[in-house]
């Protein structure tokens, strides 16, 4: 919430970045609601696994792009502990330098070139 303060006072806006899972996603919308300047929320709920919503209840709702507050008490959402134990965690490796990381793509011959360094 700090930093969204001092993005306040500096007349900046703020966008929290959130790529993890509904828990995270509830905790996170809650400093979209209450943080000062906001200026998006960025979430992957409607993109997540079919069994995520089910897993962290009520499921993140989003309408027009706009999301409807979660309505119980704390971060607004209660594990399911039954849908939780179905998707045990697992280890992966992300491997993200390896030759079939996302990092490691080659660059198309038809993309622009970086933009020059500021000097």
């Amino acid at each position: 919430m700090a930093a969204a303060e001092l993005c306040e006072a500096a007349s900046f806006s703020f966008a929290p970045h959130n790529a993890s899972g509904p828990v995270a996603t509830a905790a996170t919308l809650q400093l979209a609601l209450v943080g000062p300047a906001l200026l998006m929320q960025e979430m992957f709920a409607p993109l997540e696994t079919e069994w995520k919503h089910r897993a962290a209840l009520p499921a993140v709702e989003i309408h027009d792009g706009y999301v409807t507050p979660l309505p119980g008490p704390g971060i607004g959402v209660v594990l399911n502990p039954e849908e939780m134990a179905r998707h045990p965690y697992a280890v992966r490796d992300m491997d993200l330098f390896g030759a079939n990381s996302l990092l490691s793509r080659p660059v198309r011959d038809d993309a622009a070139a970086p933009p020059a360094p500021l000097t």
